[in-house]
């Protein structure tokens, strides 16, 4: 999918919530995240693109140029951003979501979950993602790049513990987003998510959260990345070389930067999370602007509501 008029056709998810139940998420790219990311565009399909179409029409176009894939629409999958200098890095997206040229989709047959699952942790694997990295220089991961890429058998066992894995992974990773205002699985802000006396021990709390999730996520991936390495028949020798990255390192845990031009900030995580007092200070006055507006409910903060804890 691709408008050629964004400004026309996208809005944030929180724009048209409750008012226009046509808009379809849309996955378009963003920022450099593994196993989850937050969807934050939708796209105006509203009568199945009517308007969309006709803009083409309008414009001397062939709707079909730039409504492509159209049957895959709306079916869950994953995607990934076209460019990060973290490398390759594929997510979950849910059903209901349309696909941007910015951020292509795989599909497992029938949908099935448990596949799909498995298939985000193979392709977030060590192996797989030097796999891909053979086959080009730095530039985009596209489609073709990752269709040459193989996969290994995978034993409805062997299925079963990455599906676990992957599901873990996707689980912690969205525990950070609940002090996220974009996200869909904003709760509250993170001063409010733990406990202290002062602003001082709450944000000393958050970062100690933060790391404990981060600890997890990278024991995660080893996991995920010795089983791996095991399907594929990686012998020591070549394990050690993927595991260095061939002279670069490609670890999360670097925290690259996403400067390439053409990359979007379509979805929040990994780049926003601060520990910092003086950050999440501002996203406390945010959100209390936000209840002034009753745009959030403030009672979930001093429990005359319950609601979803991180």
């Amino acid at each position: 999918m691709g408008t050629n008029d964004d400004f026309r056709f996208l809005r944030l998810w929180f724009e048209v919530q409750g008012v226009f139940p046509d808009w379809r998420f849309l996955a378009k790219g963003g920022i450099f995240s593994r196993f989850y990311a937050s969807l934050v565009l939708v796209l105006n399909w509203r009568n199945n693109g009517a308007q969309l179409r006709a803009f083409f029409i309008q414009n001397g176009e062939s709707p079909s140029r730039n409504i492509r894939s159209e049957s895959e629409y709306l079916r869950p999958g994953l995607t990934w951003p076209l460019r990060t200098q973290g490398g390759l890095a594929l997510r979950a997206m849910p059903a209901g979501c349309i696909f941007g040229s910015k951020g292509p989709a795989v599909f497992v047959k029938n949908d099935d979950s448990q596949d799909l699952l498995a298939l985000l942790a193979i392709t977030n694997a060590r192996t797989f993602r030097a796999l891909v990295d053979l086959q080009m220089a730095f530039g985009s991961y596209e489609v073709g790049v990752i269709q040459r890429t193989p996969i290994p058998r995978v034993s409805p066992a062997d299925q079963s513990v990455l599906a676990t894995l992957a599901r873990q992974a996707w689980s912690r990773k969205r525990s950070l987003d609940t002090c996220i205002e974009s996200s869909h699985a904003f709760v509250l802000p993170a001063l409010l998510l733990v406990d202290g006396d002062t602003l001082a021990a709450r944000a000393n709390a958050w970062a100690e959260h933060v790391r404990a999730i981060e600890a997890q996520l990278s024991a995660i991936q080893a996991e995920i990345d010795v089983r791996c390495f095991d399907l594929y028949g990686i012998e020591d020798d070549d394990r050690r070389a993927i595991s260095e990255g061939f002279g670069h390192s490609t670890d999360e845990s670097d925290e690259p930067d996403d400067t390439d031009a053409e990359a979007d900030a379509d979805d929040h995580g990994e780049a926003e999370r601060s520990a910092d007092a003086a950050s999440l200070a501002a996203e406390l006055i945010s959100w209390a602007v936000g209840c002034g507006l009753r745009r959030f409910d403030a009672r979930l903060a001093n429990g005359a509501r319950r609601g979803a804890t991180a």
